[in-house]
């Protein structure tokens, strides 16, 4: 049986060492390990053949190893799933806790989160200096991410930031997007929530395909948005809370899902799975999030 891990090392230093350190100690050498830096820290995915046993015990080793922030992993089906679980899913770690606002990477609700990262434009091109960090949990009602983002130049509205009603054309300055799937096998319809370093938001309903947006209108989703913006570290930080109403009862753990930056006056455009087109209403592009029970 093949598994899939991922692991975040606050520490870059010998990292990806320590890991291969304690696989040795199991006798099960990795396959296909990867390992990208994304601000400070290190985030590694591999692939081992083991057993349940097996696994749970690397999983516990790893977990022990200095630094190490975060690791979760999960069984492989077949050669597709590995394939889409290597380039096209990211993760979100279960909370049986519901809270407010937490825009602190390092506080216990976020320090264990899996992580996304967003690292190359809408073209899948190396972008510096505008590494995007993306946490994700959820509970049995609500998707939670928290985008942890560096930037060179920031281009914010300049009129008084509104933050108790969705802010028309967001995406014309410096935002966070998430766009996330209403249904896995029905790809046009999606929810797309902006966040802004002022904390301003929009959230709107979309059918699109092909690059061309069929419909948009607003979806009024109540979801809570916040942002704080840390000039002397070239980084902000957005917190989204996404209603999801009984997604712990749905018949699939996987959601369709994307997730975008737009930075500075130029645009810089960043793209977790980039959608090779003008627009990032792409949905046939987009990749899934799995959500994780245990």
């Amino acid at each position: 049986m093949h598994w899939y891990f991922q692991v975040r090392v606050s520490a870059v230093e010998r990292s990806v060492s320590r890991i291969l350190q304690v696989l040795e100690t199991q006798r099960i050498p990795p396959q296909h390990l990867q390992a990208r830096q994304c601000h400070s820290a290190m985030h590694i995915q591999f692939t081992v053949e083991a057993d349940e046993k097996q696994a749970g015990r690397i999983g516990w080793l790893v977990r022990r190893t200095h630094a190490v922030e975060a690791v979760h992993w999960m069984a492989i089906s077949d050669a597709e799933h590995e394939r889409r679980l290597w380039h096209r899913t990211a993760l979100a770690a279960w909370s049986g806790e519901e809270i407010d606002v937490d825009l602190d990477p390092c506080s216990g609700w976020w320090q264990s989160a899996p992580s996304a990262l967003l690292l190359t434009d809408n073209s899948g091109l190396r972008v510096e200096g505008h590494d995007t960090e993306v946490r994700m949990r959820w509970t049995d009602n609500n998707l939670y991410l928290l985008f942890n983002s560096g930037y060179e130049h920031l281009n914010l509205r300049t009129d008084d930031a509104v933050l108790t009603q969705p802010t028309p054309n967001l995406w014309e300055h410096d935002v966070a997007e998430l766009f996330l799937g209403r249904d896995p096998k029905a790809s046009q319809g999606y929810g797309e929530y902006e966040v802004s370093p002022r904390g301003e938001w929009l959230d709107l309903d979309i059918t699109a395909d092909d690059g061309a947006i069929h419909s948009s209108v607003a979806l009024n989703s109540g979801f809570l948005a916040a942002a704080e913006l840390r000039e002397s570290q070239s980084r902000w930080l957005a917190f989204l809370r996404v209603p999801v109403p009984l997604l712990a009862e749905r018949g699939t753990r996987d959601l369709r899902l994307n997730l975008f930056r737009s930075q500075g006056p130029a645009p810089v455009e960043l793209a977790w799975q980039p959608t090779h087109d003008v627009s990032f209403h792409v949905p046939s592009r987009f990749g899934y999030l799995h959500l994780l029970r245990d």
